[in-house]
């Protein structure tokens, strides 16, 4: 009895320890959570970043995870060549994508005439990274 008692709670020890190293994986993992409206939806007024997400649009935003290797690659690739501009601009936001890089996250609001922020600054037009989003998102246009 007692051996089957040990064996139990050996067993119970690795478990607990392997969902921690699970969870750990997941923590440390690299990708992209896509909040979206429909690229032809109009208001009467400008939506900004924190209200894309707010109870008032909740039936209409639409999202997406992207966690593919290449495409994250490639998205790296066009996010570091993100310039600041010092121009202010409010903008309307169609999408937001939050950028999970490990233990960093980043939060981008995107407009439809290629309008960028990160975390709250703007970034100076960048054609190439909108038009990757959007074919990721939306799918080939």
């Amino acid at each position: 009895m007692k051996l089957i008692h040990k064996t139990f709670w050996v067993l119970g020890l690795l478990l607990f320890f392997n969902g921690c190293n699970q969870f750990e994986k997941k923590q440390a993992a690299i990708f992209l959570e896509v909040y979206f409206l429909d690229p032809g939806l109009k208001f009467p007024m400008n939506i900004s970043c924190q209200a894309l997400r707010s109870k008032m649009l909740k039936e209409r935003v639409k999202y997406k995870l992207i966690d593919n290797e290449d495409t994250l690659k490639l998205f790296q690739r066009y996010y570091n060549q993100l310039k600041n501009d010092t121009t202010q601009l409010n903008f309307d936001v169609k999408m937001q994508v939050i950028y999970h890089n490990h233990a960093q996250v980043d939060t981008l609001c995107m407009g439809s005439n290629f309008n960028i922020t990160v975390n709250g600054v703007k970034k100076k037009e960048s054609k190439d990274f909108h038009n990757f989003i959007r074919s990721n998102v939306y799918g080939a246009h």
